[in-house]
């Protein structure tokens, strides 16, 4: 074989295996960072680490094999060895591009604009007995719902099946603060982020707010306390809650809920 063949099969194999390896060092970043959170859902966790040692051990091998002579030979066989190489390079090139920004990169979360396009949700499916609900839901002591992960649906499944029984109900919620483009001044939605599998079929669920809502940043996080209330939307009668007191705090280190 030529050697000059051989060495350019040897430079592309060494390539190849430095992307493999890069990609694997995206996954543990990610993983180390916490920041896997903000893109994968935690059930998705092991077919994550398996991809990252399967993507290491690929590879090494291939770093490994590409001054085997016998292997060069081989591949040679495999391509056409007279087909110009520097049209794979733009590929290569897309490669590690996106790897150097994913190690630069240190905000994983999608943005309000982002966002504001996926549109909210204010209804689940009915996944649990109503006459559960409300004694699940509702604290007698403190005459008041608290919402947290473990609750958030059951809650939101009840305050759209039993809206009227909950009328005028205390309730303290944590989330953020989202709009659409075609909101109002006067018109937010304290929501919260929900992930199945990961951030591509992430959905924003939220309830609508009344109150002095004009000031509140889009995106900032809050904890509110106020009463449940009913409002026509579109021809349906919808849950919302009026503000009673509200603070800002910091963006909780779990922002999704998990289906």
């Amino acid at each position: 074989m030529n050697s000059e063949v051989r060495l350019a099969v040897s430079f592309r194999m060494q390539l190849q295996g430095i992307i493999l390896i890069s990609i694997s060092l995206v996954i543990f970043k990610l993983y180390l960072t916490g920041n896997m959170a903000y893109i994968m859902a935690p059930k998705m966790m092991p077919f994550v680490l398996f991809a990252f040692i399967v993507l290491l051990l690929l590879g090494m091998y291939r770093l490994f094999r590409s001054n085997k002579e016998e292997m060069a030979d081989c591949y040679c066989l495999s391509v056409d060895s007279h087909k110009s190489s520097w049209k794979e390079y733009p590929v290569y090139g897309v490669f590690l591009a996106s790897i150097i920004l994913s190690f630069v990169t240190e905000d994983f979360q999608l943005n309000a604009a982002s966002l504001a396009n996926r549109g909210i949700i204010s209804s689940v499916s009915p996944d649990f007995a109503d006459e559960v609900l409300l004694s699940e839901i509702y604290n007698e002591e403190t005459k008041r719902i608290t919402v947290n992960d473990d609750n958030y649906f059951k809650v939101m499944q009840a305050m759209n099946s039993e809206l009227d029984q909950l009328i005028g109900v205390s309730i303290q919620i944590q989330g953020f603060i989202y709009r659409e483009s075609e909101f109002n001044d006067d018109e937010a939605v304290i929501a919260r982020q929900s992930m199945t599998c990961c951030v591509a079929d992430s959905s924003v669920y939220g309830y609508m707010l009344e109150g002095e809502v004009q000031k509140l940043p889009t995106g900032e996080w809050y904890d509110l306390e106020g009463t449940i209330q009913k409002r026509s939307m579109d021809g349906n009668m919808m849950p919302v809650i009026s503000i009673s007191s509200i603070n800002k705090i910091e963006t909780p280190q779990e922002v999704f809920l998990y289906e």
